[in-house]
């Protein structure tokens, strides 16, 4: 990602640079952490999760590393969020999990979804 994405990225998710960037050497050194959903092409089913690195984690559903998903296969990306802490990210997949499918339809179609600010970084 540019540092132009991630100042977009930060503005769009309110999360506070200041606190969560530190400059070494002309790279950024920063720790996000994300609440992603997926969607089976085979079923329509919903798959939620936590990760560091999205890219990687919809790579290893799609080559059915994770056994849970691997009936399921090929999966897209349809939802994403950003946390600056692990806790908080982790307690939104915890309750993202019990909602039914108009409620995910309705945050996976909400501003709080960042997946095109993140694909274009």
């Amino acid at each position: 990602m540019t540092i132009k994405s991630l100042t977009k990225l930060f503005e769009t998710c309110k999360l506070a640079p200041a606190k969560s960037l530190s400059i070494h050497t002309g790279t950024f050194a920063f720790m996000a952490y994300y609440v992603y959903i997926l969607q089976s092409k085979t079923d329509n089913t919903y798959y939620k999760g936590f990760t560091e690195n999205p890219l990687h984690r919809l790579a290893q559903h799609n080559a059915g590393e994770m056994n849970y998903t691997s009936k399921k296969m090929p999966w897209n990306m349809v939802c994403l969020f950003v946390f600056e802490t692990k806790q908080a990210a982790l307690i939104f997949e915890r309750k993202i999990k019990k909602y039914d499918h108009a409620r995910l339809n309705s945050i996976i179609n909400s501003e709080k979804n960042i997946l095109t600010i993140f694909l274009k970084g």
